[in-house]
């Protein structure tokens, strides 16, 4: 039911009738604990694997290469893989983020590691509502690589791989170690880039709160297993036997309530998760508007040249004269200045790159344009499918917040009931 009307709502945000979650279910209903030796470190690594099951809903579907129920394995380094090809690929979408690998913010339990069974079935359903995300969206449902993720387990990594994506990646990653502030950012990304920070910011709040909730909503539970240990050690003593029965029934409801523990932890983990990824969202927005940052410092940097190139070629015909002494205008008029030939030389090589920097700033400019155009409508997606999402989140608070209330209540009824009846 949940998953229902999960789809339901990501498929209100996508326009195109033949985006694959309209036409194929998705779903990860299983996982395994993989190993495989190493020949040369001579040990076992052991991963998890999921099962991804993909069932066409009609065969009138118009999506090739669903027509039968399929089900392959990927690992988390898989989904990876796909994601860090996606955010190469499409530097303007605010691609859905993974899961956490490892744990944190986790109620800490007796010991727990990565192959924890109930992070990795959280983990689980975090990397399906990753791919029905993907699935759902107007532009990354249709790329092919994304389609080979589902339907295509031998050659998938090969052909991921030989697209060429990590040279695109390395330049962005370049660019972005090379950037300063701009002098005339986007407004409206910069904005939004501010905005992300803000929404992460708060989000973490958020999720310290809940978790400090959930710590002491978990320590009171823990504690009321003290009133059943004590109840039954006193009904022991006590002749009489009513008095006896009521107090060892008193005892079984504390333990009934101190025992909920573990439900009341799975509960709040599955709606911080839920928060976790709208913190990891954040990062992807800012992201993109950070993309659009390095296309504009590049603009910023070329009209730089080309001023410094025009004033040298205003220098060469005579227009302005040098602004500052340097030893190669004290040569100039100790010596006496170049040669006509190698000054139109020098004259025609300046000429040649400020068109060369033109060129390039006109494209670049284009390129802004075009990301800015881009990457505001899959922001407005994003913003849409955001509120739904959010809303969502504060309705499952207050479902778990309920729920709990209602237990104790059911729990103290019990308890009086059985008092009153003995």
């Amino acid at each position: 039911m949940e998953n229902e009307r999960r789809i339901d709502s990501l498929l209100k945000n996508c326009e195109d009738e033949d985006c694959i979650l309209r036409h194929v279910d998705i779903r990860i209903p299983e996982l395994e604990k993989h190993s495989t030796n190493s020949a040369t470190l001579k040990l076992n690594e052991s991963f998890t694997a999921y099962l991804i099951e993909t069932r066409i809903r009609s065969s009138s579907s118009p999506l090739e290469g669903f027509e039968e129920p399929l089900s392959l394995w990927r690992r988390y380094s898989d989904f990876v893989l796909l994601r860090d090809y996606l955010v190469a690929t499409y530097p303007w979408i605010v691609v859905p983020p993974l899961p956490e690998k490892h744990i944190s913010q986790v109620m800490q339990r007796s010991s727990i590691d990565n192959f924890d069974a109930d992070f990795i079935e959280r983990r689980r359903v975090a990397l399906e509502l990753f791919i029905l995300r993907l699935s759902a969206h107007n532009i990354l449902c249709k790329d092919p690589m994304f389609k080979g993720f589902l339907i295509q387990e031998s050659s998938w990594r090969d052909c991921i791989i030989a697209s060429g994506y990590q040279e695109k990646q390395d330049n962005v990653m370049k660019r972005v170690s090379a950037v300063l502030r701009v002098k005339n950012p986007h407004v409206q990304l910069e904005q939004l880039k501010v905005y992300s920070g803000e929404l992460r910011t708060h989000i973490n709040t958020i999720l310290q709160v809940r978790m400090k909730l959930l710590q002491r909503a978990c320590a009171i539970h823990k504690i009321h297993s003290n009133y059943g240990r004590v109840l039954a050690e006193w009904s022991a003593i006590e002749s009489d036997g009513i008095l006896a029965d009521a107090l060892q029934s008193t005892g079984h409801h504390m333990d009934t309530f101190s025992s909920g523990v573990d439900e009341i932890n799975d509960d709040e983990n599955h709606v911080n998760d839920l928060f976790k990824e709208y913190s990891l969202f954040a990062d992807s927005l800012k992201a993109v508007c950070v993309k659009h940052e390095i296309l504009q410092y590049e603009i910023e940097q070329v009209e730089s040249n080309i001023k410094s190139l025009q004033l040298q070629l205003d220098q060469l015909e005579g227009r302005q004269p040098p602004k500052t002494l340097s030893i190669s205008s004290l040569r100039t008029k100790l010596l006496g200045g170049d040669s006509v030939e190698n000054k139109q030389l020098k004259t025609n090589y300046v000429i040649n790159e400020i068109d060369r920097m033109k060129s390039q700033l006109h494209h670049l400019s284009i390129e802004a344009s075009e990301f800015a155009d881009k990457a505001l409508i899959d922001i407005d997606m994003f913003h849409k499918q955001k509120e739904r999402d959010i809303k969502e989140m504060f309705i499952n608070c207050a479902m778990v917040n309920i729920k709990l209330c209602k237990r104790g209540i059911q729990i103290w009824t019990n308890m009086r009931n059985s008092i009153n009846n003995t």
